[in-house]
């Protein structure tokens, strides 16, 4: 039987409580670390989902193409925005070779040829469109991008 007054006396059953409270501590410190990080790549998820989504916005540039290489950047500046995917048609009269985000990996586009590229899901929507013909060639080069 404990002693009762101003003395403290510690029985087996609150050395139980004290481990109890130190074990939810522990395991409410270990939950935190697992749920912390797994709430980063939640909201990493969620920021790539709407980087994703088609917003409905639709724009149409005329291209010029020569033998000389030429490339239109969409993230420099204003209103310029990435594309998520682009429509191109040749109006010719030669053939066009097209580049998405870098200048190699060549469409070919032959006059009154039209070709779609679409990123939806891609890591990396399309920025830079690099365009060109063969030396001494032109053509005209309609894009209707949507972003």
């Amino acid at each position: 039987m404990p002693k009762r007054g101003k003395e403290l006396v510690i029985e087996k059953d609150d050395w139980d409580i004290l481990f109890d409270s130190l074990m939810t501590g522990i395991i409410t410190v270990a939950a935190l670390v697992i749920v912390i990080p797994r709430l980063s790549v939640v909201q990493q998820a969620q920021q790539y989902f709407t980087s994703q989504s088609y917003q409905g916005d639709v724009e149409t540039r005329v291209l010029s193409a020569t033998g000389v290489l030429k490339y239109l950047d969409l993230i420099k500046g204003s209103p310029y925005t990435p594309l998520i995917s682009a429509f191109f048609i040749n109006r010719g009269p030669n053939t066009v070779y097209i580049g998405i985000n870098a200048a190699r990996d060549w469409l070919e586009i032959q006059p009154w040829e039209t070709r779609t590229v679409s990123h939806i899901g891609a890591d990396k929507r399309i920025e830079i469109i690099f365009y060109k013909c063969d030396i001494g060639q032109t053509a005209l080069v309609e894009v209707e991008g949507h972003f």
